[in-house]
C-alpha cells in the first residue's frame, strides 16, 4: 500500500519502488522526489480538452521532428525527480 504525505505520516520511495507499486494499481499516483501522490481522475470534459489538444498538436507538427502523445505515456525528469503521466505530451524526435 502506498502511503499519501500528510503530516503525520511519510514514507520515501524510489523511483524503482514507485514503478513497481505502480503498475499493481488502479488509481493514477506520480512521485516527486521521494514522496507518491495520487492524481485526480478525468472527467470527461477533462478527457476531451486533453483529446482537443493532443488533435490539434499532432496536425500541426505532423511533418516536423516531434512525436505527440496523449494520456498513460510516463515521463522521467531527472533533474526534478519527478515520474509523471502527463496528459499531452510533445517530444522532439531525431531527424
Amino acid at each position: 500500500m502506498i502511503t499519501e504525505l500528510t503530516d503525520s505520516n511519510y514514507k520515501s520511495y524510489s523511483p524503482e519502488e514507485y514503478l513497481e507499486l505502480e503498475l499493481n494499481l488502479e488509481i493514477g499516483h506520480e512521485y516527486i522526489n521521494e514522496l507518491i501522490t495520487q492524481v485526480p481522475g478525468g472527467t470527461p470534459n477533462h478527457n476531451q480538452l486533453a483529446l482537443n489538444i493532443s488533435s490539434t498538436l499532432s496536425y500541426v507538427l505532423k511533418r516536423q521532428t516531434y512525436q505527440v502523445s496523449f494520456t498513460d505515456q510516463r515521463l522521467w525528469i531527472a533533474d526534478r525527480r519527478i515520474h509523471t503521466s502527463p496528459e499531452v505530451m510533445v517530444v522532439k524526435t531525431q531527424a
